[in-house]
């Protein structure tokens, strides 16, 4: 093939056109070939040329009205062109020029067909237009950390998650149905209580935290109480990633000889979360701002800890409180 040719070439007809010369031998015989790389408009316009002069034998006679109609046309299409190739180029530069689907694409993808599915439902079985973009994302999220990358087969988990997408909008949906299961959850640390009795309160009074759990449950396969709990860890694992936390509490408590301040830091994070009462508590950038808060709290506190700073640890408490 030869890529060395200037691009794009010139038609016959005067369209620009990026086609490769090239040839193909099998067994001593030579076949020359060009490659043809068109656009869907370049397609849009030769199937109406084709149809309109090469299969009209009766367009003679109205030459002039279908010259201007075919040039109109032309004129059209070559707008659509030049604005999918400007939403092109801006979703090229919004993803640091990542093109296809990879791991990031796949989570911001599904993230919008959640939102379009469950938003289409909400309007079909309950008649309300609810913003649910920054849960979908949320979820989104989730399904991403949780199913995708976890996986040895990534490419089998996009496929499957597309194919359940589809599956459920063929589905009936009640939004109005209420969740139930066994709330006799093993919490492991009280931040998992605080948030997890919270949840549990709300889900069926609260229809913006109720439209959550309706959504991670359907997509997700495992039993109701495996979702809701595993959901509830997720949440915490976001704001303290484990092992950091391990790492950094267990360094402080050393330094100042303290026997609670995981618990402590638990605590006041679920607190935090749950004095909010709103969905809107564990958006992504909310999640993000106490994660950040919260690591720079513990560093600040380890870094005088190991150089053996005087510190009020209550006053720290309270400091990193306000901070959340």
């Amino acid at each position: 093939m030869n890529f060395a040719m200037e691009q794009p070439q010139v038609q016959s007809k005067g369209f620009d056109i990026y086609r490769i010369d090239g040839y193909y031998e099998l067994e001593g015989v030579r076949t020359n070939f060009e490659l043809q790389i068109r656009s869907l408009i370049n397609t849009f316009w030769s199937g109406i040329e084709h149809e309109v002069i090469y299969k009209n034998n009766n367009y003679i006679m109205f030459d002039s009205f279908l010259k201007e109609l075919l040039i109109s046309v032309k004129g059209n299409l070559d707008i659509i062109d030049s604005q999918l190739t400007q939403i092109y180029s801006e979703m090229k530069h919004k993803d640091n020029e990542s093109i296809g689907m990879d791991g990031t694409n796949f989570k911001a993808f599904l993230s919008k067909e959640v939102n379009n599915m469950f938003a289409q439902k909400l309007k079909e079985a309950s008649h309300i237009d609810l913003d649910i973009k920054k849960i979908s994302a949320l979820i989104g999220h989730y399904l991403y950390l949780e199913d995708f990358v976890t996986s040895d087969h990534p490419q089998l988990v996009m496929l499957s998650m597309f194919e359940k997408i589809d599956l459920i909008a063929k589905m009936e949906m009640d939004f109005t149905k209420a969740i139930y299961f066994k709330d006799d959850f093993e919490y492991r640390n009280e931040f998992e209580r605080i948030f997890g009795n919270y949840c549990y309160r709300v889900i069926n009074s609260d229809f913006d935290w109720h439209v959550l759990f309706v959504m991670l449950f359907v997509l997700r396969d495992d039993e109701t109480s495996h979702k809701f709990y595993n959901f509830i860890q997720f949440i915490q694992n976001l704001i303290l990633e484990p092992r950091w936390f391990e790492s950094i509490t267990n360094e402080i408590s050393d330094g100042l000889e303290l026997t609670d301040l995981q618990a402590r830091i638990y605590t006041l994070v679920g607190q935090s979360i749950v004095k909010q009462n709103s969905v809107e508590a564990i958006y992504e950038e909310n999640l993000y701002n106490i994660m950040v808060n919260v690591r720079q709290a513990l560093e600040d506190l380890a870094s005088k800890a190991k150089h053996k700073i005087d510190i009020d640890i209550e006053d720290f408490y309270l400091k990193l409180e306000a901070l959340i």
